[in-house]
């Protein structure tokens, strides 16, 4: 068994996502760095109402280290997804979005041929999409056997910057993959250890594309994959007017 497939069995931690995401996002500070517990139920509780023209009624919530991408990132991401859906015979491509809502967003009701389905942990905010499927990358080969081995196409964002949680995102995606399954995961490229680790654990290649955010997040981000040269091109994405 990897070791890393092992959980801490702490029952109030796994109770309640939200302090569970919180608490997973602050690993290396200190715990006096939590929020007192009247914040953590307001956060849990409180509606997130939000519709798909309006970007802003769709905001970041940094507890669960939320932060969007820009508009030419989703325009580049989706349009890839767009092609390569295009490129398979079959009826219905399956296209499995991790821990990246505003993607799967962005592409939910404009695909001919392909249905997609989003793993993320904010429930508040992401049930209202379909094919929705909870998700807590520490627990990463918990969301139902019914969807190992089923996508032809996955996208992945890891919400945190260690290693462990890089590690748990390539689980899921071995997990989730199809063995010809075409893969975009986007991260940090601050630390080259962990670059290596993406590059051989999945065998992915880092592409030249720029991946930007919309909140101001500064670290400096790339996305691998392993397209085909087909696909690698990036066509002109022209910027939104402000």
């Amino acid at each position: 068994m990897d070791e890393l497939d092992m959980v801490n069995p702490m029952d109030e931690f796994y109770k309640n996502p939200t302090k569970r995401f919180y608490s997973l996002s602050s690993t290396e500070s200190d715990s006096s760095d939590d929020p007192p517990d009247e914040e953590l139920e307001k956060i849990g509780k409180e509606p997130i109402e939000f519709s798909y023209e309006n970007t802003d009624e769709f905001p970041e919530n940094w507890y669960y280290s939320q932060f969007w991408y820009d508009e030419p990132t989703i325009k580049l991401i989706t349009n890839k997804i767009r092609e390569i859906s295009k490129s398979y015979k079959k009826k219905e491509v399956q296209i499995g979005c991790v821990c990246c809502p505003t993607i799967h967003r962005n592409l939910t009701g404009t695909l001919k041929k392909g249905k997609v389905f989003l793993f993320d942990v904010d429930e508040a905010k992401c049930q209202q999409f379909d094919n929705y499927v909870p998700y807590d990358f520490n627990r990463p080969k918990e969301m139902g056997d019914d969807y190992k081995g089923k996508f032809d196409i996955l996208v992945a964002d890891t919400p945190h910057f260690t290693y462990m949680c890089i590690r748990k995102i390539i689980i899921t995606i071995q997990y989730l993959k199809k063995s010809d399954c075409k893969i975009m995961f986007c991260t940090t490229t601050e630390q080259e250890p962990l670059v290596k680790h993406v590059e051989e654990l999945l065998e992915l290649k880092k592409t030249d594309w720029v991946i930007g955010h919309a909140g101001g997040l500064q670290n400096p981000y790339a996305c691998f994959t392993n397209l085909k040269d087909e696909f690698l091109e990036v066509k002109k994405v022209e910027t939104p007017k402000t």
